[in-house]
């Protein structure tokens, strides 16, 4: 879940199912995403297709190196949305099983029906990130 107002009002929310390989050196993970955003310039959905690839340092197994990125075509939206995509790099630390803190870059652009394409979010971020 995304809330800003680094540019405007926005509240995002995402849902993805990934294929994914985790060893002891690397953790990347492919597929699809569906976000849904409203924004002072539209709201809409859409089905974005991306992932991410981070290495693990070898000195240090619970620290993790990497990025993300996902796009979202005009045929794949709905309502207000023609177009989106989201990029990221992070630092990642395992504090437990299936539980990592991250610190990081975040950049997310959207294009809406009769608007140019916004920023709708960028800067530093910090957070958790739970797996199931």
């Amino acid at each position: 879940m995304l809330s800003s107002d680094d540019h405007d009002d926005v509240t995002a929310g995402h849902i993805q199912l990934l294929g994914t390989e985790r060893t002891s050196e690397y953790d990347v993970g492919l597929g699809a995403r569906w976000s849904q955003y409203d924004t002072d310039h539209g709201d809409g959905g859409g089905l974005g297709l991306g992932g991410y690839g981070y290495y693990y340092l070898p000195g240090a197994p619970r620290v993790s190196l990497g990025g993300y990125g996902y796009v979202t075509p005009d045929v794949a939206t709905s309502n207000d949305l023609e177009h989106s995509y989201e990029y990221g790099l992070r630092a990642r630390y395992q504090v437990i099983d299936n539980v990592e803190g991250y610190v990081g870059y975040r950049k997310v652009k959207a294009d809406f029906e009769n608007r140019d394409e916004r920023t709708l979010d960028s800067g530093p971020l910090v957070g958790m990130r739970l797996q199931f």
